[in-house]
């Protein structure tokens, strides 16, 4: 379980220096992205519309159509890898990968293709519409939402009754983040995007039923006595938000308000009334014990940029990051019960090896 507050503000205070100007250029970066795809389209139907009888693979007419179609590629990758060094946030990181693939890889594969085949010709043109979509879906839908909510009525199955979910900006927002607290949530998350983009909540609302924990599997005593005391003390709503509108600039004053995992720490931790704790408990732990830090890439609740602070004071500490997981790797990944299995056998020559073969999930579209 993390501190949602203390997460907060952490994340507000890690973007700054390099990561927060990366984080700008990252920023400048997809809206230039976006104006270049507009102008890549156009350039297509300017193309088409002058072959002259030549041929689709030997029109000179679209080179320029293919010269700016490179250098996207290439553009998205360098998005992706902002994004990584930015860590502003996972959903940046998992949209930027996305794009990524779809820009460098699927737009080329498909134009190939579609040479010989006018089907995959026409699922080129449709891939470059998806790229420039899939940018804005999620911010516009979450800022849809906050102004009108949705109101999903699913009926009963499984044996669990009929329920309604209402949808507004923040549960969308929320879904991203606790999507990394569960295996293998984050390849339909672009699905389920698209999905409600276009009116449709069924999968986000059970996505959202999905994610409440069983009764009885949370301690609220010593949850709230740690997050109240630990986290909330030592901030207040302003200092969140700033941080939000940091790492989130798109998205609403009324979702950036709320705290990511639980929406109202702050004020709930005035009525839980367990004062402040030491302030000590903030002071990087320093040792040269052997340590072993394990991170999934895309944990949104506690991200591999907090292992990456903590690992600075340990002399003998190691990161090893999980591509594609989420929050909880020791569940979700064999290959990370084995290294700490490994690594409690041989702390000083443990073998890490399987982390760097992982790949991230494929996306459902």
């Amino acid at each position: 379980m993390a501190d949602g507050a203390g997460s907060n503000r952490a994340a507000s205070a890690s973007l700054m220096g390099v990561r927060a100007t990366v984080d700008q250029v990252f920023m400048w970066g997809m809206l230039l992205f976006l104006v270049a795809g507009l102008v890549q389209i156009l350039l297509a139907g300017m193309g088409v519309f002058d072959l002259n009888g030549a041929s689709l693979e030997d029109a000179s007419s679209l080179d320029p159509h293919r010269m700016l179609g490179f250098i996207l590629g290439g553009v998205s990758v360098v998005l992706f890898i902002l994004s990584l060094v930015a860590r502003a946030s996972s959903q940046t990181v998992v949209v930027s990968l996305v794009l990524a693939v779809l820009a460098s890889f699927g737009q080329s594969l498909l134009a190939g293709l579609g040479e010989d085949t006018p089907f995959f010709g026409g699922l080129h043109a449709l891939d470059g519409l998806v790229i420039l979509g899939l940018a804005h879906d999620f911010t516009t839908t979450v800022q849809r939402l906050t102004k009108t909510p949705l109101s999903v009525d699913l009926p009963a199955e499984n044996g669990q009754p009929a329920r309604g979910v209402v949808l507004d900006g923040y549960t969308l927002a929320n879904l991203v983040v606790v999507a990394s607290l569960s295996r293998g949530s984050y390849a339909a998350l672009p699905q389920t995007i698209s999905a409600i983009a276009k009116g449709d909540g069924t999968a986000a609302a059970k996505a959202v039923l999905a994610g409440i924990p069983p009764t009885g599997l949370t301690g609220y005593g010593l949850t709230y006595g740690v997050f109240c005391r630990e986290g909330a003390a030592f901030t207040d709503p302003a200092a969140l938000l700033a941080g939000a509108r940091q790492a989130l600039p798109g998205l609403p004053t009324e979702v950036l308000s709320l705290q990511p995992q639980g929406a109202r720490f702050i004020d709930e931790s005035g009525v839980w009334n367990v004062g402040r704790a030491n302030p000590a408990v903030h002071t990087p732990t320093s040792s040269d014990v052997p340590a072993l830090l394990i991170t999934g890439t895309f944990d949104a609740v506690t991200p591999p940029s907090q292992a990456d602070e903590a690992a600075q004071s340990l002399r003998h500490g190691k990161v090893v990051r999980f591509p594609g997981l989420g929050h909880d790797v020791f569940i979700a990944s064999d290959c990370g019960r084995r290294i700490v299995a490994d690594f409690l056998s041989r702390p000083d020559s443990y073998d890490t090896h399987c982390a760097d073969t992982m790949q991230p999930p494929t996306f459902v579209s």
